[in-house]
């Protein structure tokens, strides 16, 4: 078995957004339903965060951002 290489993403974020991610975890957990984890949320995030080079205090809301992972992560949008 081979481990998993988990990163430490607390290193790379910075404080503004640290706290968007934490705002957004929170919406999802009060959303319910077939969703994906925390985890898998904030990778992806992470992800288009730094391909993007998005900065959270640019983005227009939340949907934006979702919008985004979801065209990157090639999962359907509703």
């Amino acid at each position: 078995m081979t481990k998993r290489k988990q990163v430490r993403i607390s290193l790379i974020l910075t404080r503004k957004e640290k706290d968007f991610l934490k705002s957004f975890k929170n919406k999802c957990k009060n959303t319910g339903g077939d969703s994906l984890s925390y985890g898998e949320i904030l990778r992806a995030m992470v992800r288009v965060l730094k391909k993007l080079k998005v900065k959270p205090d640019k983005l227009k809301n939340e949907l934006d951002l979702i919008k985004r992972i979801c065209i990157k992560a090639k999962i359907p949008y509703k």
